[in-house]
């Protein structure tokens, strides 16, 4: 039977909050920078070099974040997370991303043929974000 942990708003819930924010900030910094995939991205997205990103989409992926961070808690504490928590924690972060995965495919394979390499492109670059950022969210969940 499946139960949830009662929701208490201490400093270790405040402090995993600001580090699931800080995570997907920074991860996004490094993921997006020149060094790693900006490039690819840009040309995937079809989006000029100098574009600005508004402050409404940068609220918006951390409030996303958030949800998503509570739905991994959710499937953390639907595993036994009390023996093997960061082999649950990795496993809770595949399936999280696995959904989003098959979400995705209709985008990359049914589509025009001519966008095929560019949308395949941008599904890997979007997907390899996704399922390094749940990873990492969901060992500060487990870790506290």
């Amino acid at each position: 039977m499946l139960e949830l942990l009662p929701i208490d708003f201490t400093l270790t819930a405040l402090s995993k909050t600001i580090l699931v924010i800080a995570t997907n900030m920074l991860l996004g910094y490094v993921w997006y920078s020149p060094k790693f995939f900006q490039k690819q991205w840009l040309q995937a997205t079809l989006w000029k070099e100098g574009a600005v990103c508004d402050k409404t989409s940068i609220l918006m992926s951390n409030v996303g974040t958030l949800f998503n961070a509570f739905l991994l808690n959710i499937l953390l504490i639907a595993f036994d997370i009390r023996k093997h928590h960061f082999l649950s924690a990795a496993l809770a972060a595949a399936i999280l991303c696995g959904f989003y995965t098959f979400n995705g495919w209709n985008y990359v394979f049914f589509g025009e043929k001519s966008d095929y390499k560019r949308r395949r492109t941008l599904f890997l670059i979007e997907i390899g974000f996704t399922f390094v950022l749940y990873t990492l969210v969901s060992f500060i969940l487990v870790g506290f």
